[in-house]
């Protein structure tokens, strides 16, 4: 009987070893199963992270885009048609004046700019056209009014003398003032010398004293 109570307590001791060793297996098991866990969840982290960083990076080093700037179309100046006046001479001597049309830049006193370019004279293409200026090339505009109608212009000391004589100076006073009255507003042009009202225009006698009309020329 004390044998196989001796057998009885090996084979059950045996058992409790067998048990334990199988438990310490199982924990084993169970760590390593925990640390290869923790090893892909850090693999899998420190792949983010370097995603992550490369991301950046590569935002740093993009250059920044250039937003569109829409260009504005320029503005183009208004204008306005402007008629001049010049002279024609035939073959046979006789004067006749010639209405020639410009287009310049619009203002609120188109007058002056009108008589000024009515003194530098026709362009190159005018001319081919047969128009001449009679008015004395180095006339200086001084000032322009108008009032009641009556355009009043104030011209520098050249205006006076005219090297074609009579018929010259009655050709640049009609010049003057066919131009100045194709405005609505001007009737009529007074004239003035340096500021001075005179009677008559240079040693020809031709009369300025009063304001001058279309109808001074008929």
């Amino acid at each position: 009987m004390k044998i196989k109570t001796g057998e009885k307590a090996k084979k059950k001791e045996k058992e409790l070893v067998e048990i334990k060793q199988n438990l310490n297996n199982q924990i084993q098991e169970s760590n390593v199963a925990a640390e290869n866990k923790n090893a892909q969840e850090q693999i899998q982290k420190a792949a983010e992270s370097k995603k992550e960083t490369a991301k950046v990076e590569s935002e740093k080093t993009e250059p920044p885009k250039q937003q569109e700037t829409k260009i504005p179309e320029p503005v183009k100046p208004a204008t306005m048609n402007l008629k001049l006046f010049f002279i024609l001479i035939d073959s046979d001597g006789s004067v006749s004046r010639k209405e020639v049309t410009r287009s310049m830049a619009k203002t609120d006193s188109p007058l002056t700019p009108a008589v000024n370019d009515l003194i530098q004279g026709p362009t190159v293409a005018e001319e081919k056209n047969g128009c001449r200026s009679l008015i004395p090339k180095s006339t200086k505009l001084i000032g322009a009014s108008v009032k009641n109608g009556v355009a009043t212009l104030n011209f520098s000391s050249d205006f006076e003398f005219n090297r074609y004589g009579v018929e010259g100076t009655l050709g640049q006073l009609q010049q003057i003032v066919y131009t100045a009255t194709a405005f609505p507003t001007v009737d009529s042009v007074q004239f003035l010398i340096e500021g001075d009202k005179r009677e008559y225009l240079s040693s020809e006698g031709v009369w300025i004293g009063t304001p001058l009309g279309r109808n001074s020329f008929k």
